[in-house]
């Protein structure tokens, strides 16, 4: 339908790649044989647009960072600072569709809120922030009087307190298929998969699938704070700072055809040590980035979205599904658990095999092929043998 409408190539490609979970970005080659198939009303062939290799990929972010020139975030450590602990938050719930912009000719871009989570909007939002202060070594929070604890000043002591006084901590390990459009036309979601190189050929040539988005949620449930956090590296495509890998809130629904797969849930002991490898890579990879001014938060050569929920699973499953992982093993070549831990994980679009198949299934998030909303999906994955 769309590809028959020539004047709203401009909207869509305008923001291909501009969401936090998009994985990539497009090159000018890739925008202008996008144009062609628009032109040429050739739906068959965008529904398998764009396609990239993991190193046409690099070479994109290359020229972003390029363009952004010098990284010129500060060596010095961050400033510690002491706050209440703030939960349960003040504010409303969000309502309304406070993160979708009209974008004209009928589009909508970004995401929905999900209800349920957006009725604990503001303690989602405080519990990200403290998260992410305690990983870094820059907030120490004191806790409520019935807490039973001084000061907490690192993510242990704030998860002790928090267990102590009756919460429930749950860490999930979710898959989706990365939303590289974040686009709705008419109240219908647009999709919007970018599709990457397996590796693997067949007669009919290169396989490719479309990347998924991988994220830890950390929800929380209990007399303090009721919401969930997510946790991964993201690309920051706009400049506005927030990209890397770190605690954010969710508090939004994503769209039916991306699918949705729990890997695995981590509870009780489990769950405190995701969440303690979570606050590593938060500081960890904060510090590669600073150290060595890295451009764009340190995103594919620290690993892309993937990375985070390998390394849990790497630690606490023995070895990883997850599909693509882009990082430089150069850049971890230290003795510290984190940098063992990515060592020990494969690497993808840097010369190396071709990805086993358990890592390309665990990049799908359906079971069946008759539950794929997308065809062209379900005939790749068939060419790739997830079926099987």
């Amino acid at each position: 339908e769309l590809a028959t409408e020539k004047q709203t190539f401009d909207v869509v490609l305008s923001r291909l790649g501009a969401g936090p979970g998009a994985f990539g970005l497009l090159s000018e080659p890739q925008k202008t044989l996008l144009a062609s198939l628009f032109s040429l009303g050739d739906d068959a062939a965008l529904d398998r647009q764009p396609q990239l290799t993991l190193a046409q990929l690099e070479a994109g972010l290359a020229e972003l960072a390029a363009r952004r020139g010098p990284v010129q975030e500060p060596a010095e450590p961050r400033p510690v600072r002491t706050e209440p602990l703030g939960l349960p938050a003040s504010g409303p719930a969000l309502t309304g569709e406070p993160f979708l912009q009209d974008l004209g000719l009928g589009f909508l871009w970004g995401d929905r809120l999900e209800p349920r989570k957006a009725a604990h909007a503001a303690d989602s939002s405080r519990l990200a922030s403290v998260l992410d202060g305690l990983a870094l070594g820059a907030l120490v929070v004191e806790l409520p009087a019935d807490a039973g604890a001084g000061p907490a000043a690192t993510l242990d002591a704030l998860l002790d307190a928090l267990e102590r006084s009756g919460h429930v901590l749950e860490v999930r390990d979710e898959r989706l298929l990365a939303n590289f459009g974040d686009l709705e036309r008419t109240g219908r979601p647009v999709a919007t998969p970018l599709w990457a190189a397996t590796g693997l050929r067949d007669q009919e040539g290169d396989v490719f699938l479309p990347v998924p988005h991988a994220q830890l949620v950390l929800e929380v449930r209990g007399p303090w704070v009721t919401g969930q956090v997510t946790f991964y590296p993201s690309l920051d495509l706009a400049g506005a700072g927030d990209g890397g890998a770190r605690f954010r809130p969710d508090v939004t629904a994503d769209q039916p055809w991306c699918g949705a797969r729990v890997a695995h849930r981590y509870v009780g002991a489990e769950a405190r040590r995701a969440v303690a490898l979570m606050g590593l890579m938060r500081r960890e990879l904060d510090a590669k980035v600073r150290a060595r001014k890295l451009p764009l938060d340190g995103y594919f050569a620290l690993g892309v979205c993937t990375l985070a929920p390998a390394v849990v699973e790497q630690a606490l499953e023995g070895a990883t599904t997850l599909w693509p992982l882009t990082h430089d093993p150069a850049l971890f070549d230290g003795d510290g658990e984190l940098d063992r831990l990515v060592r020990a994980l494969p690497v993808d679009g840097r010369g190396g095999p071709v990805p086993q198949l358990a890592r390309l299934k665990g990049a799908v998030p359906f079971e069946r092929p008759e539950t794929v909303p997308l065809p062209e999906l379900a005939r790749a994955a068939a060419r790739a043998g997830i079926w099987k």
